[in-house]
């Protein structure tokens, strides 16, 4: 079970996700089975907070593969770091990695000058294009979504219901 995508510079990238298929694996044990069955093709891209990182660090050394980090935030900044030990064993994981993406260069600066982070770093930020969202009136948006033109409006969202 996998996800195709296209690579900026042509051809494929095979995305695997972990399969549900073995339920009767801890999920350790089911991450170790689709490393090992993929025959050293693989990396490790963590990404999602520290404690995914820390685990990316584990997995890539464990099974000697490369060790991309995704930076979408200060993940520094998230609970999980309060938690005793979690912080250097971030910063360990982080320093360890092949390669990090970054949202911005404020977040690409701090890596480097307080996480001692001194691999590649390419930015990746988010994107919205301008030309699609851009301020307008309230009340004006109000009125054509047919929402009250006064008080709060709370939006609730659950993964792909979005």
């Amino acid at each position: 079970m996998g996800i195709k995508m296209q690579r900026s510079s042509g051809g494929h990238l095979n995305v695997k996700r972990l399969p549900a298929t073995r339920p009767h694996l801890s999920y350790w044990r089911q991450i170790d089975h689709t490393v090992r069955a993929s025959r050293g093709r693989t990396l490790i891209w963590a990404c999602s907070d520290a404690l995914h990182v820390i685990s990316g660090a584990y997995l890539a050394k464990k099974h000697g593969l490369r060790l991309i980090v995704d930076l979408y935030d200060n993940f520094e900044s998230f609970f999980a770091t309060r938690l005793p030990g979690v912080t250097p064993l971030f910063r360990k994981a982080l320093q360890s990695a092949h390669a990090v993406t970054c949202v911005g260069h404020p977040l690409k600066q701090y890596v480097r000058e307080h996480m001692g982070y001194h691999g590649p770093v390419e930015i990746i930020e988010n994107a919205v294009p301008e030309n699609q969202f851009f301020p307008m009136d309230q009340a004006v948006c109000r009125r054509n979504l047919g929402l009250p033109e006064s008080g709060t409006v709370y939006r609730c969202c659950c993964g792909r219901l979005c």
